[in-house]
C-alpha cells in the first residue's frame, strides 16, 4: 500500500462528521460474527498457501478458540480488532482485513511517530496538540516497558511474514492500532527529555472533534502534511565516489515517472543505490521499465508461484485408504497422489522460473554499473517483486533487513458486514526457484534506519557509501 495514500485516507476517514447521537457500532449480531469468522476459516482452509510459515497454528483449533471471542465482542469496532488478531496468527503480509467503511466515523488515532535508535524509541514527528518534543525518549507506556507494550498491544495485530518485519511494522504512535473515539483512550508516557524524566498524557485524536477549533484543527492538518512529505521520492549524487542514489517510495505512477526522469543522470554513474525501504508496494506494472533498464541481461526470468488445488475425488480416495486400509497396505504411490488433498497441502505450479524471456530493453539503454538495493521489513508486495527481479542480475546486491513477505496474490473476500478479508493464495519463488514467501533475505544485513534521520542529503549518501564499501571489502 502506498503510505501517502494511506495517510490521506486515514485523514479523510477521520474527518467525517462524528455524530453526537447514539453510535451506530452495534450493527453486527453475534450470529453474523460467527458466520463471518466461519467464512474466513473456510477460505483459509481451501486457499491459504502459506501454512508452513505458521507451523504452530492448527487452523481448526484456532477457529474454535476464536468463535467465543468474536461472538462476545461488545461492539463492531471490537469485533474487527478480534478478527485482525485472528488473522495475524497466519504470519503473512497478504493476510489481513479492512474494517467496514461506516466505522471510519468512530476511529481515533495517535498523531505522533517514533523512530528506533539502537533499541531506544524516540518521538520523531508529532501533532502540536500534544505536549511532546522531537527526540523525547519514551521509557514506558501505561507503566509497561516499550517492548512489553509492543508485544502486548501491537504485535498481535501486525501482518508480516517474519518476526523482524513484524517488529518494524508494529509502530508506536501513528500507524498502530486506532481506538474507538468514544472510549477517550489515552496513553500515559514516561519520557526522558534532556536531563529530566516527565510523565505525559497522550490521547487518541479524531480531527472531527476539533472542527470548531481552527488552531488545533490546523495543527492536525499540518501533522498529516508533514507525514506525507516524508514519503517523497529522492535523488542524490556523489560525483567524487561515482554514486547515484534513488529513493522510490511506492510502486505507483510516480515510481515510473521519477525513475524515467532521473534515467539520464543515473546512466552517468558507475554505482547506483536503489532504495525501496519503507516501500509498501502498489502496482507491479509501474516497475517494469526500471527492471528492464537495471537488469543488464538479454534474457530474463520471472518469479513463479505455487497455488493450492482441491480435488474432491482424490480426497475421497484418500479417505478410503486412511479409514479402511491398514497403513502398510497403502502404496507410497497412492499416498503421494491422494493424501495431499486430504491434508489440504496439494499445490500446482503457476509459472516457471526456468523459462527465459527476451529483455525488451535494448542493450545500449541498459544500466551497466553496480547496483545496491536497500530493503527493510517495510519493503512489501510489488516492491518485493521488483527486488526479486533485480536480484537475478549478477551486478545487483541487496542490503538491509529481510523484506515483509507480502508476496503472492491475495484473494479478496467481502463479508456481509462490509469487512474485506485478504488471504494469500500462493507461494512465491524467485528466479532461481527459491521460496521467498516469507520475505527476501539481503546479501548483507544492516540496519539503515538511523540514516534517514540525517538531514543533509549528501551526508546521508556518504553513510550509505561507507556501508557499501565495507560490504565490498568483506566479499
Amino acid at each position: 500500500m502506498k503510505k501517502t495514500i494511506l495517510i490521506l485516507f486515514l485523514f479523510c476517514a477521520c474527518n467525517q462528521y462524528f455524530s453526537a447521537q447514539e453510535q451506530d457500532i452495534y450493527r453486527i449480531s453475534a450470529e453474523q460474527k460467527a458466520y463471518e469468522l466461519s467464512v474466513v476459516w473456510k477460505e483459509l482452509s481451501y486457499n491459504f498457501a502459506n501454512m508452513d510459515n505458521c507451523p504452530d497454528v492448527n487452523l481448526d483449533s484456532l477457529y474454535r478458540a476464536y468463535l467465543p471471542i468474536v461472538t462476545a465482542t461488545k461492539n463492531d469496532f471490537e469485533y474487527i480488532r478480534a478478527m485482525q488478531r485472528f488473522l495475524s496468527n497466519f504470519n503473512n503480509g497478504h493476510v489481513y482485513c479492512q474494517h467496514p467503511a461506516y466505522l471510519n466515523n468512530y476511529a481515533a488515532f495517535l498523531l505522533f511517530t517514533t523512530r528506533n535508535e539502537n533499541g531506544k524509541i524516540f518521538v520523531d514527528k508529532f501533532c502540536k496538540i500534544y505536549h511532546l518534543q522531537k527526540d523525547d525518549e519514551i521509557l514506558s507506556i501505561n507503566n509497561l516497558s516499550v517492548s512489553e507494550y509492543t508485544d502486548k498491544y501491537l504485535m498481535p495485530y501486525t501482518f508480516a511474514s517474519n518476526i523482524n518485519a513484524k517488529k518494524q511494522q508494529a509502530k508506536i504512535g501513528f500507524g498502530g492500532m486506532p481506538a474507538l473515539n468514544s472510549d477517550n483512550e489515552k496513553l500515559f508516557l514516561t519520557i526522558k527529555r534532556k536531563k529530566s524524566i516527565e510523565k505525559i498524557e497522550i490521547h487518541f485524536i479524531c480531527d472531527a472533534d476539533y472542527e470548531n477549533d481552527s488552531i488545533k484543527y490546523q495543527q492536525i492538518i499540518d501533522f498529516y502534511k508533514d507525514l506525507g512529505a516524508v514519503q517523497k521520492n529522492d535523488f542524490i549524487v556523489d560525483k567524487k565516489n561515482d554514486f547515484a542514489y534513488i529513493k522510490l517510495s511506492a510502486c505507483y505512477a510516480d515510481f515510473h515517472s521519477f525513475f524515467v526522469e532521473k534515467y539520464g543522470e543515473i546512466m552517468q554513474y558507475k554505482n547506483l543505490i536503489v532504495d525501496v525501504s519503507n516501500n509498501y508496494g502498489g502496482g507491479g506494472s509501474y516497475t517494469h521499465v526500471a527492471e528492464r533498464i537495471l537488469i543488464d541481461l538479454d534474457s530474463m526470468r520471472y518469479v513463479s508461484f505455487q497455488t493450492r488445488i482441491n480435488n474432491s475425488l482424490k480426497k475421497a480416495k484418500a479417505t478410503s485408504r486412511i479409514y479402511y486400509y491398514k497403513e502398510e497396505d497403502v502404496t507410497q504411490e497412492d499416498k503421494d497422489e491422494f493424501y495431499p488433498f486430504f491434508y489440504n497441502n496439494a499445490f500446482e505450479n503457476d509459472g516457471n522460473s526456468s523459462y527465459l524471456y527476451p529483455n525488451p530493453m535494448p542493450n545500449a539503454q541498459r544500466y551497466k554499473g553496480n547496483i545496491f538495493v536497500i530493503v527493510n521489513g517495510a519493503t512489501a508486495s510489488a516492491a518485493e517483486y521488483f527486488v526479486a527481479m533485480l536480484a537475478q542480475s549478477p551486478k545487483v546486491k541487496i542490503l538491509g533487513k529481510q523484506t515483509s513477505g507480502a508476496l503472492g496474490q491475495p484473494l479478496v473476500t467481502v463479508l456481509p458486514s462490509g469487512m474485506r478479508v485478504f488471504i494469500n493464495s500462493a507461494k512465491t519463488f524467485d528466479t532461481n526457484g527459491n521460496d521467498i514467501s516469507s520475505g527476501i533475505k539481503p546479501d548483507y544485513e544492516y540496519d539503515f534506519s538511523e540514516f534517514y534521520n540525517i538531514k543533509n542529503p549528501q551526508d546521508r549518501l556518504k553513510k550509505f557509501i561507507e556501508v557499501i564499501k565495507n560490504f565490498e571489502m568483506k566479499k
